[in-house]
């Protein structure tokens, strides 16, 4: 597929039409009669988000970390890169203070 890809030109993957860039077009065009037209017109949106990951890994991270101290953490995923962190590299602080932004990471944990 990525051999395919890279020999496909530029000019059938991405397109001017009516006056807007249209990105994909090739892959659009190939699925527009197969797929509900919300979806094939959609604007481009990141993997995480277009897939539905970053939804999964939210509740996957929430779950994760029901019961580590947040600790001003601003999301679960903090939390959880946070308490990775301090477990892995508690005996050397200078580490930590070059990777993390809170105040003492040691002793907030």
């Amino acid at each position: 597929m990525i051999a395919l890809a890279a020999r496909t030109p530029v000019a059938w993957k991405l397109r001017e039409v009516g006056g807007h860039r249209v990105e994909k077009w090739l892959l659009r065009k190939a699925f527009e009669d197969l797929l509900p037209d919300e979806i094939v017109r959609r604007t481009k949106l990141q993997f995480d988000r277009g897939s539905g990951l970053a939804d999964l890994l939210t509740d996957r991270l929430t779950a994760a970390c029901r019961d580590l101290p947040q600790n001003g953490a601003r999301s679960p995923e903090e939390t959880y890169y946070k308490h990775l962190l301090v477990d892995a590299f508690a005996e050397t602080p200078e580490i930590l203070d070059l990777v993390a932004h809170w105040e003492d990471p040691i002793a907030r944990v």
